[in-house]
């Protein structure tokens, strides 16, 4: 071995191991990683019970599971619509519901038991619609529109996102320049490889941690993450996201990657001026690869610091060759 790989070799463990006792330190001080975005099931009603002839209904919500069920597939639909129903329903209120079903209601099914009281013997699953993927059966009939029949809460949310106009800038520019589909919807924040897009919840959704961040900070940090994912697309840096949802260890690796790429990016805009505790918590995940493996860290971080140049400096997507 050379003496020049012996020092590098000495380097590599030398960083690795106080970038452990780093993250070892955010573990001990400050517990686990923690969501920064408030998570709720929006309220789903029964078109079942409105009167179209009035515009101030008060129908009936529903619960459990289905409430909590049609609340998730509303996010991940987008739909506008608060009301849900079954195919002869919507046909009773003259609207045709399109496409397939995308939920069920599940009810039960009631019998008399022994001792003469109903019981539930099975619970069976009816095809349910959302009021947008519903159109009117005749020319008369107005579009389906909520407000038409219930008086809705429109009051605005509290946002406390303030981005500086440079981090407005760039984040509109990075998107439209690598054509990324972004959306803001839902409970959850992912990148789909498939269709180049980000999925990231409403800002007004988003809180700060104590005296750790505040919800700018952590609303940022997770739109560079996702942005951090995207470089990884053929266009960009090229990295191999095949296996991202299918692999764990190639899971883990892009989840380091993208987000040490979060934390170079808010750091280069001056939103943060050291990581967090809570990105610093939530890179330990990884604690037991960096251990493993000498050359993860260094290899990561590479990969980290091509995607935050890429972010940085909107770099020009390469095509694509059939």
């Amino acid at each position: 071995m050379s003496k020049t790989q012996k020092v590098y070799e000495f380097n590599t463990e030398k960083f690795n191991s106080k970038f452990l006792s780093i993250l070892d330190e955010a573990t001990k001080t400050g517990g686990d990683w923690q969501k920064t975005w408030q998570v709720s099931f929006d309220e789903q009603y029964k078109v079942s019970e409105l009167d179209l002839e009035s515009s101030t209904n008060k129908p009936s919500r529903y619960r459990g599971v289905n409430q909590m069920l049609m609340s998730i597939v509303s996010d991940m639909m987008g739909y506008n619509s608060k009301f849900y129903g079954s195919y002869n329903t919507w046909r009773k209120l003259g609207y045709a519901p399109s496409g397939p079903s995308p939920v069920g209601i599940i009810t039960p099914k009631m019998k008399e038991g022994d001792n003469g009281k109903l019981i539930i013997y099975r619970w069976v699953t009816v095809p349910a619609w959302n009021g947008s993927d519903v159109k009117p059966v005749h020319p008369k009939i107005p579009e389906w529109n909520d407000s038409d029949y219930i008086v809705l809460n429109n009051e605005p949310k509290v946002n406390e996102v303030n981005m500086n106009k440079d981090c407005e800038i760039l984040i509109d520019k990075f998107m439209k320049r690598q054509g990324i589909d972004i959306k803001h919807q839902g409970n959850s924040a992912y990148y789909v490889p498939t269709t180049d897009s980000i999925v990231i919840p409403d800002q007004w959704r988003f809180e700060g941690i104590g005296n750790e961040s505040d919800a700018t900070q952590e609303y940022l940090s997770v739109i560079f993450h996702e942005a951090g994912h995207a470089t990884g697309h053929e266009t960009r840096c090229n990295r191999d996201l095949k296996g991202y949802s299918q692999d764990p260890d190639s899971y883990a690796r892009e989840e380091l990657v993208a987000e040490m790429c979060s934390i170079m990016v808010c750091t280069e805009l001056g939103v943060i001026v050291k990581p967090q505790p809570n990105h610093l918590r939530y890179i330990s995940s990884w604690n037991k690869k960096i251990k493993e493996d000498s050359q993860y860290l260094i290899k990561c971080i590479a990969q980290a610091s091509s995607a935050a140049e890429w972010i940085l400096e909107n770099k020009k997507p390469n095509k694509l060759v059939n």
